[in-house]
């Protein structure tokens, strides 16, 4: 059992948000700290909104998860949305960006401005999301991990991107318990 557990309360200071102090999530969770994928199921259970999930584990996850989770969602979304975009440009980042030889937000930040200029908003909100989660690694900051969760839920349909997320924020916590 894996030693990350969540606290509502601890949530609700970290991030400022009554949303998880309301009456059903205190029903499902209590104050008491579950492990952090039971604190998720409890969550959705009580129908809080996957976007409020997603933050309040943006912040919550040790940096490590977090690094791996927000990773796996870039890697997704550039492979989707910048790998075969049709801007020479971009496509080159885009492989740099996967294959690991350039994970740099310089590269990234250059690609969006490429992809922009090109008026792809979809493979520039892509590279916006590689370009936030190089500083997700570099700075180990939470804020990065926001901008480059939003930039990802730009590049694709918000309702099917956050559905994403949680799966990945699913199989993270499941792997950390093991």
């Amino acid at each position: 059992m894996s030693d990350l557990v969540i606290n509502a309360d601890a949530l609700a200071e970290a991030l400022d948000c009554e949303k998880w102090r309301a009456p059903r999530i205190e029903a499902a969770m209590g104050a008491q700290e579950l492990p952090a994928l039971d604190a998720l199921r409890a969550a959705q259970a009580a129908g809080v909104a996957d976007s409020d999930i997603l933050r309040a584990a943006r912040y919550a996850l040790p940096t490590n998860l977090r690094i791996r989770w927000i990773s796996g969602i870039v890697d997704r979304v550039v492979r989707t949305h910048a790998l075969y975009c049709g801007i020479d440009t971009v496509e080159v980042w885009a492989r740099g960006w996967l294959d690991g030889t350039d994970r740099s937000a310089k590269s990234a930040r250059a690609a969006r401005l490429v992809a922009q200029s090109a008026e792809d908003r979809v493979a520039a909100c892509a590279a916006a999301a590689a370009e936030a989660a190089a500083f997700t690694v570099t700075a180990e900051a939470p804020w990065a991990a926001d901008e480059a969760a939003e930039a990802a839920e730009q590049a694709a349909a918000a309702e099917e991107e956050s559905a994403r997320q949680i799966a990945d924020l699913v199989q993270i916590l499941e792997e950390a318990e093991e």
